[in-house]
């Protein structure tokens, strides 16, 4: 059964092919500061990439530099685990966050 959200939260997913390939820079600072604004300043950023130097700090980074007035963010980055990825196809698949990594992220910031 997949992971729903309890009836008091919502969530809404910006999925972004690459920010920086897609549009104009202003476009993108846009829809990173709506992002932001809609959620409060609430944010779980989930990617593929190692959490460290992977994409999703290129987006945190975003988020810091465009938040309104500086307002207080929290962040929580949900990426791949900083390990060698296996060769097996299964075992490879179970690096990447999936629904219950990322549902178990949103606590942290939602506190």
């Amino acid at each position: 059964m997949p992971w729903k959200l309890p009836n008091y939260w919502s969530a809404k997913v910006c999925e972004w092919g690459c920010l920086t390939c897609v549009g104009s820079r202003h476009s993108n600072e846009e829809a990173i500061r709506s992002a932001a604004t809609r959620a409060s300043g609430k944010v779980v950023v989930a990617h593929e990439a190692n959490v460290t130097r992977g994409f999703g700090a290129e987006i945190v980074a975003r988020f810091l530099e465009l938040s309104e007035n500086g307002a207080p963010l929290k962040i929580k980055r949900v990426g791949t685990p900083n390990v060698r990825i296996p060769a097996t196809f299964g075992l490879s698949q179970e690096l990447p966050p999936n629904a219950k990594r990322i549902a178990h992220a949103v606590p942290a910031v939602v506190k």
